[in-house]
Formats: structure tokens, C-alpha cells, sequence
């Protein structure tokens, strides 16, 4: 079996380290697995295993002829297509219906965002998906009643992530961490505004990608020596094993595998209840979940948290369970066995 994933480019991002860890597994486990990248590989791709044949393509426009014949020429070679994302998606089959190629194409769906109407027509009438991957519940309703696709070829496969064991001690230089792009839905700014109350040492790590918000949350960190941004780290293995407390204080997500890269690196976490992995982790540590932003509960809850003493093993364990690999890689295969049977 020859598989193909393909993604526009490796920025950081929860989609991609997705992408990074499915395509290292199934390398581990000795299946033919390439990678193409619409665009370029980017910063995660030094995290992709060397071995792993890679494509690049860089396309910077969808109606670009000579990409369209190498692409092409690319997914004529591999039984599987596994798409992540939609837009990339769209583009593949672009491709296949142009040179009308009979690819086993599969959409990897890693949001749990409404569909827009232009999507909902590109998917329902124009480039339907027969197989498609979701990461939760609600995505696998919002696509059997949107799009209109079988019960049977929607599989619900919950994210998982890797970090690299790091087992140096480090002194911990930050009372909290939070993981995670700037910009508004991911409520940064509450979180500085904990930190500033609680008098807690705040390191936030991810890029910014609004800069209005981020010059808010710049002007309200200006006054504040002990909070820092960090943007220039792709690799949070090393970082998290600095830090005291993890937080999740966004409005909305659909994993979130932040939670699990916390749990990996052995330390505890508070995070407002939202999406599938949160519900599933809420039945082993309910009291590291918040149910609102109401910011005297949270500052007691952070107290109470980085007080208490907490097994590391023990927080590894609830990932290994859960979101184990060797769950994840009989689940991936038995999906690759049903599309290709299709």
C-alpha cells in the first residue's frame, strides 16, 4: 500500500502536527508513506522523519498549468491520497477531475468549524468526498447532514502528538504557559490578565496571526516584566519542562491536542471545556477543567493546581491510554483497508 499525505505547507499549527505525527508513524511501522506539500514544507518539516520521501510543489496558484501536470504525475504513483485539510482537499481533486484520475482520495477534516455555503456547495455538488476523517462528533454530524455522506465512510479518529522525552531537569522559570497562536478566538489576553492578578510569571508560545489583537495584547503586557511571548519556538518539548502550569483559554476548539502535549511533558494544566479530547480527559482530572471565564473561579483553581503535587508518570499515562499509538495506527489502517476496498 503506497500512501500519500499531502498539506499545503508545515507552519505550526494543530492540523500539521498531526500530519507530522501520522506520517513518522506509519513510517515506524514500516508502511510506504510520502509526503507532498502544495506549497513548501516549512518550519515542521525538519520534524518529519529523513527517510520519508518528500514532494514539494510549490504552487502559488490553484490554476497554475505546469503545477497542475506534476501533481498530477505525483498522484498517479500512490494508492491512498490522504488530504488534511479542505482547501488542499479541493485542490487534489481538482487534479483528479482535470486528467480524470481514480484516486482513493480521503479528506482528513481537522475543524469542527461550520462549513461556509461556498464549501458546503464545492462538497455536496461539485467534489463530494467518499471517504472522510473527523476529529470529533460534531464535524461527523455537521457532514452527514450537510454533506449528505454515508455513515460508513465518515471515520471519527481523534487527534494524537508525540514530543520528544525530555528527561533533563530544568528549574522551572515560568509559574504558567500558554500554547498557542495569537489572535482573538484563543482569548490570549485573558490569560495575561490571570497572570497579572494571580502576580504569576505568564510565557506564551505561538506566532502571531492578527496583528490587531496582537498590538492589544502587547500594549497590555507593556507595564508587565514577568510575561513573555515567545514566538520563535516550534519545538515545545524543552519549554513545557520550564514551566509550572499549562492554559487553555480559548473560546473554541476542536481537539485540543494542546492538552495532550501539556500531559506528555508531565504537567498539570486548567482549561476552559471545549472539544472532544477535553471531554474524553475530564473523566480521569475533572479539576483541571473550568466550565466558564469567570476569573476569581480560575485564579483559585490555578492556586489550588500548582500547589498540589502531581505524579508525571501518571499524567503520561492518562495520554497513552486515551490517544495511544498503537490505537491510533490499527484505526488509520483499517481506514486505509475499507477506501481501498471502495
Amino acid at each position: 500500500m503506497k500512501i500519500l499525505h499531502v498539506i499545503d505547507e508545515l507552519n505550526v499549527g494543530g492540523a500539521e502536527k498531526v500530519f507530522v505525527t501520522i506520517c513518522n508513524l506509519l513510517y515506524k511501522n514500516h508502511l510506504d508513506v510520502n509526503c507532498l506539500f502544495l506549497v513548501k514544507g516549512g518550519k515542521l518539516k525538519q520534524e518529519i522523519n529523513s527517510e520519508i520521501p518528500i514532494y514539494e510543489l510549490e504552487r502559488y496558484s490553484k490554476w497554475n498549468v505546469t503545477k497542475l501536470f506534476v501533481c498530477r504525475n505525483i498522484l498517479k504513483k500512490f494508492d491512498i491520497i490522504h488530504c488534511h485539510l479542505k482547501h488542499v482537499y479541493l485542490y487534489i481533486q481538482l487534479v483528479c477531475t482535470i486528467f480524470k484520475l481514480n484516486c482513493k482520495v480521503i479528506l482528513h477534516n481537522h475543524s469542527s468549524k461550520s462549513l461556509s455555503f461556498r464549501e458546503i456547495i464545492l462538497l455536496k455538488y461539485l467534489f463530494k468526498p467518499k471517504n472522510i476523517i473527523v476529529v470529533d462528533k460534531t464535524s461527523k454530524e455537521l457532514f452527514k447532514t450537510k454533506i449528505k455522506i454515508n455513515d460508513t465512510n465518515i471515520f471519527l479518529l481523534y487527534n494524537i502528538i508525540t514530543l520528544k522525552d525530555n528527561k533533563t531537569y530544568h528549574e522551572k522559570q515560568y509559574d504558567l504557559v500558554l500554547i498557542g497562536n495569537v489572535k482573538e478566538n484563543k482569548n490570549n489576553i485573558f490569560a495575561v490578565e490571570l497572570a497579572q492578578e494571580l502576580n504569576m510569571r505568564l510565557l506564551i508560545v505561538g506566532k502571531n496571526q492578527d496583528n490587531y489583537y496582537y498590538q492589544n495584547l502587547k500594549n497590555k503586557i507593556n507595564t508587565s516584566n514577568f510575561i513573555e511571548i515567545r514566538e520563535d519556538i516550534d519545538d515545545v518539548s524543552n519549554i513545557l519542562n520550564k514551566c509550572k502550569l499549562g492554559l487553555l483559554v480559548s473560546y473554541r476548539e476542536t481537539g485540543p491536542i494542546v492538552l495532550l502535549e501539556y500531559l506528555y511533558s508531565g504537567i498539570p494544566f486548567l482549561a476552559y471545556e471545549t472539544g472532544e479530547i477535553s471531554k474524553i480527559l475530564k473523566e480521569d482530572i475533572p479539576d483541571f477543567f473550568v466550565d466558564s471565564f469567570d476569573k476569581n473561579i480560575w485564579k483559585e483553581k490555578v492556586k489550588d493546581i500548582i500547589s498540589a503535587e502531581y505524579d508525571k508518570n501518571k499524567l503520561k499515562e492518562i495520554v497513552t491510554q486515551n490517544f495511544g499509538e498503537n490505537d491510533f495506527y490499527s484505526k488509520l489502517i483499517l481506514i486505509y483497508k475499507w477506501v481501498q476496498k471502495s
